[in-house]
């Protein structure tokens, strides 16, 4: 399957950090490229710390190298190396080059869907690795960015719904006004110094199991045959 190569360049991908450097790896098949790949690194910000041969458990060796961008040379990328690029993209996402002869539009698409920050086809020319780098990053980046920004909002949604939820048991259940029952919610988040969202799931979660306790108990009561009919 080709060699496998170590690199680490000076400061963070996502924050640069003086002094610190930061590991990349390079797994390719392809001689020739790879010659390219190894010429264009060395001579920029990139320095060559090991050279390993290609272990058969790929994604165990980056969970122990922990590389922070990742070239992948594959001329007709298969479903073993997307797999593989899936699993990074999960576990431990990072950049992601990926090198290959296919230009189908299918499996390019499949590649950017399983996480290949830049899919880069034909031949290589070491004018353009740096060029083709920073373009990943930067890519990962934004994907990163915006990945956060939704699940902030996916977050802000779902505790919206149980603020609102824990607001309409206080008002069913104690008479309280809307803004009274939301004075209450923050009254015991202040006093417990705990977050509104985590009260509000205390208190929904309460009234729900009282209200659980309370249709056990007339489930007993019922005769074989009757119709139990519940309200939400």
């Amino acid at each position: 399957m080709g060699a496998f190569f170590v690199y680490r360049f000076q400061g963070c991908i996502l924050e640069k950090l003086a002094n610190n450097y930061q590991s990349v790896l390079v797994a390719d098949s392809n001689e020739k490229r790879r010659h390219v790949l190894l010429e264009s690194l060395e001579v920029s910000r990139y320095r060559v710390t090991s050279n390993l041969f290609l272990p058969e458990d790929l994604f165990a060796h980056v969970e122990s190298i922990k590389p922070d961008i990742i070239f992948i040379g594959s001329d007709f990328p298969d479903q073993e190396v997307m797999d593989f690029i899936s699993s990074v993209t999960q576990h431990r996402p990072c950049p992601i080059v990926l090198f290959a002869q296919d230009d189908d539009p299918r499996t390019i698409q499949v590649a950017t869907q399983v996480g290949v920050s830049a899919y880069v086809s034909g031949d290589l020319s070491t004018k353009n690795v740096q060029t083709i780098t920073e373009a990943a990053i930067a890519r990962f980046c934004q994907l990163q960015n915006l990945k956060s920004e939704l699940e902030k909002v996916q977050t802000n949604l779902s505790e919206r719904k149980v603020i609102e939820q824990a607001k309409g048991f206080l008002i069913n259940q104690k008479g309280y006004s809307e803004k009274e029952a939301h004075r209450a919610l923050q009254k015991i988040a202040m006093n417990k110094m705990r977050r509104l969202a985590e009260v509000a799931r205390d208190v929904v979660s309460s009234y729900k199991s009282k209200g659980l306790k309370k249709n056990n108990h007339k489930i007993e009561g019922l005769n074989s045959g009757q119709r139990i009919i519940t309200c939400i």
